[in-house]
């Protein structure tokens, strides 16, 4: 009697240096949002196929009581992982989650297993449509992927994954115009950072994490709100701050061209003291 395959897995990669996902993820939810990512993944794992259909409400509630998180709040993080790509925005917009990054960790277990990993399921798989019954006349044929004609859905999923691709790596794509981060102003509303502003900051200062200096400042301004930012004078102190953590050698993101025995007694200074405080107040910032 032939073994049944396995379409589950017990265990899956943790990097120890995460991408720019879970700083987001972290930042706009807390440790709310990193566990909850990580127990989806879980979830994932031990699902077979390595999807979860939200339309099924045991499994809703099911998702809800693992992540002790309302559906509310579990909506609004998948949402945030849609955007950045973290999960299928084609099957995230009928409430199903699959990530085919995750399926590509875990490809090394379905070698070992000779059997390939499962793929993405179509929404014709997920939600069937009836199909009219055939009188004879004037019948036309449908390409619909069946057990029979599996090249259809081979087909279909690496179309899908490749214009997905392509929409990710286009620079003028929407999401790159999407907010992933937030600066407290004067005012008391918040300063969008995009994706495309943190790159271009990266392209000039290649020494410094951006990301990481973007938290400092966020802390440095709910620890001084008298001296928060204006709208109009914020992007000119990040660029400020930004610059000033290069000059000082960076923060661990890249390396600086050895500086000229003169330049390093300065660069050993403290970042921030308070003698060079007088940039953080002028009002143009």
């Amino acid at each position: 009697m032939t073994r049944p395959r396995k379409f589950t897995v017990d265990y899956f990669p943790h990097d120890c240096v995460h991408k720019t996902t879970m700083y987001i993820i972290e930042q706009k939810y807390g440790n709310d949002g990193y566990a909850f990512w990580f127990k989806v993944l879980e979830l994932l794992g031990s699902t077979d196929g390595h999807f979860i259909n939200l339309n099924d409400e045991m499994k809703n509630e099911f998702l809800q009581a693992k992540t002790r998180l309302s559906s509310v709040d579990c909506i609004a993080i998948l949402d945030t992982l849609c955007k950045l790509g973290a999960i299928d925005p084609e099957l995230w917009s009928k409430r199903v989650i699959w990530s085919q990054n995750f399926v590509n960790n875990i490809e090394t277990v379905y070698k070992n297993r000779k059997v390939k990993p499962p793929l993405k399921p179509t929404l014709n798989e997920l939600f069937p449509v009836e199909t009219p019954i055939s009188t004879g006349r004037n019948t036309t044929e449908t390409n619909v992927s069946t057990d029979r004609n599996p090249q259809s859905r081979v087909e279909e999923s690496r179309v899908k994954n490749k214009t997905f691709s392509s929409e990710l790596e286009n620079p003028s794509s929407p999401d790159a115009e999407s907010p992933v981060f937030q600066i407290p102003l004067a005012d008391k509303t918040n300063y969008d950072v995009t994706q495309k502003d943190i790159d271009k900051w990266q392209d000039v200062f290649p020494a410094v994490c951006i990301l990481a200096e973007l938290k400092r400042i966020a802390l440095w301004c709910d620890d001084n709100p008298t001296k928060k930012k204006t709208r109009r004078g914020v992007n000119k102190f990040i660029s400020a701050w930004l610059e000033r953590t290069q000059n000082r050698g960076g923060n661990g993101n890249g390396f600086l061209p050895k500086q000229k025995k003169d330049d390093r007694d300065e660069l050993k200074a403290p970042l921030f003291n308070s003698a060079d405080e007088s940039w953080l107040k002028d009002p143009e910032y």
